[in-house]
């Protein structure tokens, strides 16, 4: 009756609450979470994997066990460190290897996942049919339109004819824009993001060359930009991106000369300018959080700009379900020995609303000008000066092979001033207006 008692209590020690037990042991620890496996119970597995690791309680299969709880859960950015503790006792486990790369992917780690992919054994490398070092990764196009001014708004422009200062003032009367992006491997460690614009901007435009004033209605300027951006990953969870952007635009010049029976005839030529900046980001993955730090320069309607900037993106529930970002930019310009400094700040929200269906809701404040934006790689080159830009976005995926559409809708509250040559950060005749873009167009995630 004795060895029975005995007998008896060991069992429950094993297998009893481990909440209640105050040094739990190796034994009890994997029979409670392969019991919690089996029953799918996630979120106990979760507990009582903590209470182990707690108690210094450590090895492959409990690493193997919470990282699939967490996985099953979705919240694959948890995920992640258990998968990777497993792999330490494991290298070469193919479970472990599989499951982090989906953990990666499904987690907005898509550098991670490609680096992991460098530790595969041809079986799990054919098996998960990861693409050749040098594959086209995502294709995306987009086309965007944009209102203009008001009619009341473009006669104040004429206003600053009085003025003897060379320069120009404009406002908007529509634009087009068109972007296509291709990304592609390099390495397994390397991915490369090549992005070409051609835009096309209908402005009603006062100039002043020479003390002489100079009207047009509708001056169309053309503009062609490329950005070149590099992510390296040189170990997993940091991910380190140089980039460079080039735009060439031209300006319709304007002239009036006797011709004929003494009319007048318009002609013009064009002005080419050259602009472009660089920059460097760097991205660490901490769980749940993405950190950011930005640097770079510009040269932008002639004058030099630096810009530093940080990011922080929080996903709470360990997954694209639900994401937040907030962004702030200390940039500075100089031209002639004139400064200017200047405090953005952007804020980005995004849900998924269905199984088909995300929406983001976007901000950007401070008045700002020419930035050259290291994060978003988009270049804020006009003569206006932006108080706010506001708007949301709208991914729907609607098949099985990765294509998404996209859709976008941007206000922008802005003051157009006229803008001396020489001295592009003392504005004159301030005219506040506000137009809006929207966005269509297709992503091919391959």
């Amino acid at each position: 009756m004795k060895k029975a008692l005995i007998i008896i209590l060991i069992f429950m020690g094993f297998s009893g609450p481990l909440e209640a037990q105050h040094k739990p042991n190796f034994i009890a620890i994997d029979t409670a979470t392969y019991r919690a496996y089996l029953n799918k119970d996630w979120n106990r597995i979760i507990k009582i994997g903590k209470i182990g690791l707690a108690n210094h309680i450590d090895y492959y299969y409990l690493r193997l066990r919470m990282g699939y709880a967490y996985y099953m859960k979705k919240q694959y950015r948890m995920a992640v460190p258990y998968y990777r503790a497993a792999l330490k006792f494991s290298s070469k486990d193919a479970t472990a290897m599989e499951y982090l790369y989906y953990s990666y992917l499904f987690g907005d780690r898509f550098n991670d996942a490609e680096k992991l992919t460098q530790k595969f054994t041809p079986a799990l490398h054919d098996y998960m049919k990861v693409r050749s070092s040098s594959a086209i990764t995502e294709i995306s196009f987009f086309a965007t339109f944009g209102t203009g001014a008001s009619d009341a708004q473009k006669e104040s422009v004429n206003q600053a004819e009085a003025l003897t200062l060379d320069g120009s003032q404009v406002l908007p009367n529509s634009f087009q824009n068109y972007n296509l992006n291709v990304s592609h491997k390099l390495s397994n460690s390397v991915l490369m993001h090549h992005s070409l614009n051609l835009l096309y901007k209908d402005e009603y435009s006062m100039a002043i060359v020479n003390g002489t004033s100079y009207l047009s209605e509708s001056q169309v300027v053309r503009q062609f930009s490329y950005r070149l951006a590099i992510d390296i990953t040189p170990v997993q969870g940091l991910t380190l991106t140089p980039s460079a952007t080039y735009a060439n635009y031209r300006i319709p010049i304007f002239y009036d000369y006797g011709a004929g029976l003494g009319k007048n005839r318009s002609v013009y030529t064009y002005n080419t300018h050259h602009e472009g900046g660089i920059s460097l980001k760097i991205t660490q993955q901490a769980g749940p959080v993405s950190i950011a730090l930005a640097g770079g320069y510009s040269y932008l309607n002639f004058s030099n700009q630096i810009t530093g900037a940080g990011s922080l993106t929080l996903y709470p529930l360990g997954n694209l379900n639900l994401y937040v970002r907030a962004a702030g930019y200390y940039h500075m310009q100089s031209q002639n020995g004139q400064k200017l400094n200047q405090v953005i700040q952007s804020y980005k929200l995004g849900v998924k609303v269905t199984k088909n269906l995300w929406l983001e809701g976007y901000g950007m404040l401070g008045d700002f000008s020419n930035l050259l934006d290291p994060f978003s790689g988009i270049t804020y080159n006009s003569l206006e000066l932006y108080h706010s830009i506001y708007g949301a976005n709208i991914y729907i995926p609607f098949n099985k092979n990765g294509v998404s559409l996209f859709l976008g809708y941007r206000k922008y509250n802005s003051t157009s001033q006229f803008v001396p040559v020489d001295n592009v950060f003392e504005g004159y005749n301030d005219i506040l207006f506000n137009y809006q873009t929207f966005t269509g167009g297709l992503i091919w995630k391959l």
